[in-house]
């Protein structure tokens, strides 16, 4: 005779024995045996972005930022030579005692003589791509400029290679170097206008575009409205330019720049 009442209480036994084993089986799911070696469950790991893109997603850069760079004034000395004393200055901020007539004799030159037509137009004439254009100190012969392509070697020379041409950067690379209390080379005009008065001459046959309202001077920080710059022409350090009209005048020059990493 089948004893319901016993069929019962193994029904009841076995519904709670499920209960209880469940969860182990389950939690036994998740660990691997593989050899001796038990490999413990983990959690989906997320994608990660790369640095770059965490940098750039992520670090907000600060309003401000100032560098404390020693003056030096170009003249009378050197009256083209706002660039390497602009140089002198970063030079100097970093610990490097130099002077700027010592580094203007080092400095690459384009001995390409200076030819004019029957008016005192320039014809031809050498490429600041390839050396410092004209005479430097400036007295007895005309001069222009240098760019950060041939002023480069020096950074390296005594930057341990760590030279960096900037020309075709954004604002905000600009603003980064500062951050990282790295001052800048820019080419502007003297006055922070807008050049209109633009000449042109050959070398070799390339064109070469050229204003005598170029200048060098050397950015040494920024916060919400201005740029920050010690000018080479001036007495006094930590001038003030507005952003906006700064963007504009170094945009017409050619974004041109020079720094270090």
């Amino acid at each position: 005779m089948i004893n319901l009442k016993r069929i019962f209480k193994l029904l009841i036994i076995t519904f709670i024995m499920t209960l209880l084993i469940d969860p182990v089986i389950n939690f036994a799911s998740y660990l691997h045996v593989d050899d001796i070696n038990i490999r413990y469950p983990q959690k989906a790991r997320n994608i990660e972005s790369p640095v770059s893109q965490l940098v750039v997603n992520t670090i907000t850069k600060p309003n401000e930022a100032f560098i404390d760079v020693p003056l030096t004034n170009q003249l009378p000395e050197l009256r083209n030579g706002c660039e390497i004393t602009s140089l002198t200055m970063l030079l100097n901020y970093n610990g490097i005692t130099i002077d700027k007539n010592y580094l203007a004799k080092e400095v690459k030159m384009d001995s390409t003589p200076l030819v004019l037509d029957l008016s005192g137009n320039i014809l031809t004439w050498g490429d600041p791509n390839d050396g410092f254009v004209g005479d430097m100190i400036g007295y007895n012969a005309d001069g222009y400029s240098i760019y950060p392509k041939a002023l480069l070697p020096l950074v390296n020379k005594y930057m341990n290679n760590a030279g960096k041409d900037l020309t075709g950067v954004t604002i905000d690379t600009l603003k980064n170097y500062l951050i990282h209390k790295k001052p800048i080379l820019v080419w502007v005009t003297y006055d922070f206008s807008i050049p209109d008065n633009f000449i042109t001459w050959t070398k070799n046959g390339k064109i070469i575009k050229a204003t005598f309202d170029q200048h060098c001077i050397l950015l040494t920080g920024y916060d919400e409205s201005n740029f920050y710059y010690n000018d080479p022409m001036d007495s006094e350090k930590n001038l003030a330019i507005d952003i906006e009209t700064f963007e504009e005048v170094w945009n017409s020059m050619g974004n041109l720049a020079l720094s270090y990493d």
